[in-house]
């Protein structure tokens, strides 16, 4: 299951609707290394923190909960085209201010059963936009969800790559030829 978080597991919490949990669920459906992955809704657990998200695992079968949040940081400055803020066409359509966002998103695999964090692994995203003084915090986040778009594919890829990594280092199951053939000690 992959879960949305926002800062920390909290159910009654806004979450993140991105789709980047989508592009997760989708990517480790299709790498084949679960029989099924699915986008998990944080509205039905009783309880923050691990025991929610054990009784989530539990309510949707799942052994491994994919915990996805992301964080980002903006700032405004004032560029070189400020000079042009006294005239009327400066003030009204010039480029005049810098929007520059930076952020990370997030994914660790949890075991639900044994209440272990696998993994984390991250992705990181920065970008910078010349805007006019005008509808500022649509363009932040227009900004912001081009940023995570850039990003889903790349952190699926990495959350894939590592559970690949950790199912291959998964101890083979022994068998019973391999076992009734052993030399007694």
């Amino acid at each position: 299951g992959v879960v949305p978080v926002a800062t920390g597991y909290e159910p009654n919490g806004e979450t993140p609707l991105v789709e980047v949990p989508g592009e997760l669920s989708q990517a480790l459906e299709s790498a084949g290394l679960f029989k099924g992955a699915t986008e998990v809704s944080t509205d039905w657990p009783a309880d923050r923190g691990l025991g929610g998200l054990r009784e989530l695992a539990a309510r949707y079968r799942s052994e491994y909960l994919v915990l996805y949040r992301q964080r980002f940081v903006n700032r405004s400055l004032t560029n070189a085209w400020a000079w042009l803020t006294p005239t009327i066409i400066g003030a009204l359509i010039a480029p005049t201010s810098t929007l520059e966002m930076a952020g990370v998103l997030e994914a660790t695999l949890y075991d639900a059963r044994t209440g272990s964090l696998l993994f984390t692994v991250y992705e990181r995203v920065h970008a910078t936009s010349n805007v006019n003084v005008w509808n500022n915090d649509k363009k932040r986040r227009d900004l912001q969800a081009s940023l995570q778009k850039g990003a889903a594919k790349k952190l699926a890829d990495q959350v894939v790559s590592k559970t690949r990594r950790l199912a291959a280092l998964r101890p083979k199951p022994a068998t019973a030829n391999a076992s009734a053939s052993a030399p007694a000690r």
